[in-house]
């Protein structure tokens, strides 16, 4: 797994050293440090400066150094290391992280397994299970009709929490109406549940909001944001839902290229209760009879 070392080098001067190695992880060529802020959860990339992808830094026999010149003293925050070619849990978080998957340790066929840290998935919706595969660290549902909801669902066994997933949908652009990937906020089952959506539309623009259903019928309780445009097949975004009583909130961004907003995009207030269960994707195709939806890394903390 990757070592993540920060050194104050001066008493008096303002700046972190972070050094990363990632030697024992080969596919890992490139790799980024971020900064996180403990009071806000405030997520922060590091710019490299020299032989960069991204944010992410080309890395000298696994290792790179990042140097942090804003780093604020005045509150508490550390450092995490990933890498877009081989996502990995973050060393800071291991001893809090409750629901961990990155697909990478297994291939399966007609169904998705357990996710690294123990949890079965239930696969539910569409062709089950032949819809569901895994394999070279995806987490794949393929949807081959229209309006059919697919549902991967795990239990976390915790009612309010804060996750992260990465999603990629292959197709630049649909035909006649969007296509989109959900991040699961509350799940009493396939009928009651409140999700989050990344729609991406016709334009190749992509919208995120909040839908709530209830018995079955579906309605949109959050303003729809415009997220990104100029989307292309194989774009990764990365959804964060942050889930605690009534409030649901939520934020996507372009994982390789973008850092994280500081601020939530979108949130609602909402009546449904939730059962332990969690659904860390869901995905539906409305204008197209198949494709393939991609998940390659989940994070679930408490």
């Amino acid at each position: 797994m990757p070592i993540i070392t920060a050194y104050a080098d001066h008493p008096t001067r303002p700046y972190v050293r972070v050094e990363i190695n990632w030697a024992d992880v080969p596919a890992a060529t490139h790799a980024g440090v971020s900064r996180v802020d403990v009071e806000t959860g405030e997520c922060t990339p590091l710019r490299p400066y020299i032989c960069y992808s991204g944010w992410e830094l080309l890395l000298s026999c696994g290792h790179g150094t990042f140097w942090d010149t804003e780093a604020p003293f005045d509150r508490p925050f550390y450092y995490i290391t990933e890498s877009s070619e081989a996502p990995c849990v973050p060393a800071a978080l291991i001893d809090t992280v409750i629901a961990y998957d990155a697909f990478d340790d297994r291939t399966l066929v007609n169904s998705w397994g357990s996710a690294y840290t123990g949890q079965t998935y239930t696969n539910t919706g569409g062709v089950t299970p032949d819809d569901y595969d895994v394999n070279s660290g995806f987490g794949i549902q393929t949807n081959q009709a229209v309006n059919t909801l697919h549902w991967s669902t795990i239990d976390v066994g915790v009612v309010d929490q804060d996750f992260t997933i990465d999603t990629m949908l292959i197709l630049t652009a649909p035909t006649g109406a969007p296509f989109s990937s959900f991040a699961v906020a509350r799940f009493e089952n396939t009928a009651n549940n409140l999700i989050v959506r990344l729609a991406i539309n016709t334009d190749r623009t992509l919208d995120l909001d909040i839908r709530q259903f209830t018995g079955g019928a579906g309605s949109t309780v959050s303003p729809v944001v415009r997220v990104g445009d100029n989307h292309l097949g194989g774009d990764w975004w990365r959804i964060r839902v942050q889930a605690a009583g009534s409030r649901i909130r939520a934020k996507a961004w372009l994982r390789d290229f973008n850092s994280e907003p500081v601020n939530w995009q979108t949130e609602n207030t909402s009546t449904i209760s939730r059962n332990q269960g969690a659904s860390p994707i869901s995905g539906r195709v409305v204008s197209r009879s198949t494709i393939a939806i991609a998940l390659s890394r989940i994070s679930f903390l408490p």
